[in-house]
């Protein structure tokens, strides 16, 4: 299941691409701040001070004391409900995580897009210097932006990926696949298994260099999926077979 920790980066994210939030996590979101707040007003209130009470402040020293007995109390309530409510904004962005997965496609396969293009004119090379020595300064920036774009939005499907189902594998070889088909179509388990280990070895996760390693492998495309279009073991398998 998405975790507290998840939810920013899919906010954030769905924020910058223009991604709509359902109007359930809103509420639950909004439901949770409530929450928060009444609990932080709670923890923040002062205790009554008897040794400035004068005739004019008796009455509202007295019942700010008798309030303030109750204190224990009611900053536990506080906490218990937000503890629920934090619970149900987080089950929220679980159920909604189906609807963002298809959403958030448009804006990775646009960056992939614009990323492979500009490798392309690149030659493959990510190397700043010496884009601008052959003058392909635009075309190096261009491929900078595509990739910090395809780094946010990886880390997006990877936060989503916790709520959603998969039938591509939990272990082994279909764990692999199943990670590298969340953000691409690979050509076979070969690539899989062997060719894109060593092709990214060394390389940081998300990196544009390792993006690059990637896009370079003949008939793997980076393109978004969701887990009903991910590719299978066996369909793979049965491809590679038939070709």
């Amino acid at each position: 299941m998405i975790t507290s920790n998840d939810i920013p980066k899919i906010h954030d994210a769905a924020a910058q691409y223009g991604v709509a939030i359902p109007k359930p996590v809103l509420a639950a979101e909004a439901l949770h701040d409530a929450a928060a707040h009444l609990l932080e007003e709670i923890r923040a209130e002062a205790q009554p001070d008897i040794e400035a009470v004068t005739v004019k402040t008796l009455r509202a020293t007295h019942e700010a004391m008798v309030t303030r007995v109750s204190w224990p109390v009611r900053e536990r309530a506080a906490v218990e409900i937000d503890s629920t409510t934090e619970y149900k904004r987080i089950f929220a962005w679980h159920e909604a995580a189906g609807g963002l997965c298809v959403a958030f496609a448009g804006p990775f396969d646009a960056a992939a897009d614009l990323f492979t293009a500009n490798l392309a004119a690149l030659d493959g090379q990510v190397d700043a210097d010496r884009a601008i020595t052959l003058g392909l300064h635009a075309e190096h920036q261009k491929l900078v932006t595509a990739a910090a774009d395809l780094k946010t939005l990886c880390r997006v499907r990877d936060a989503l990926a916790s709520s959603l189902p998969t039938a591509v594998g939990a272990y082994g070889q279909g764990l692999t696949l199943e990670r590298l088909g969340r953000i691409a179509d690979v050509p076979s388990m070969d690539a899989v298994t062997r060719i894109i280990p060593v092709r990214s070895a060394g390389l940081p996760e998300h990196s544009i260099a390792w993006f690059a390693a990637l896009a370079g492998i003949d008939g793997l495309t980076l393109r978004w999926h969701t887990p009903e279009q991910q590719q299978s073991v066996a369909q793979l398998a049965a491809h590679n077979t038939a070709a």
